[in-house]
């Protein structure tokens, strides 16, 4: 098995970013039994944590009509 670093102070915060969720990406494709103990051992999310990990999805964009956006101030 092989531990390296990698010196990421030398590439732009936007690169770095794109380093560190590809190697996540990789952790979560190839490692799902270690990823499922870490979920089962971590703190109980708060609610909103909740909500935003798992988005309510639309098929359909509805816009609003000015009066409802400002129906209830």
């Amino acid at each position: 098995m092989m531990n390296t670093f990698i010196e990421l102070k030398g590439l732009p915060l936007k690169a770095q970013n794109e380093l560190l969720d590809f190697y996540e990406f990789l952790m979560n494709k190839y490692t799902p039994k270690l990823h499922r103990a870490k979920k089962r051992n971590a703190p109980q999310k708060s609610f909103i944590h909740e909500i935003m990990d798992n988005p309510i999805l639309y098929n359909e964009f509805k816009p609003f009509k000015r009066d409802e956006v400002y129906e209830n101030r």
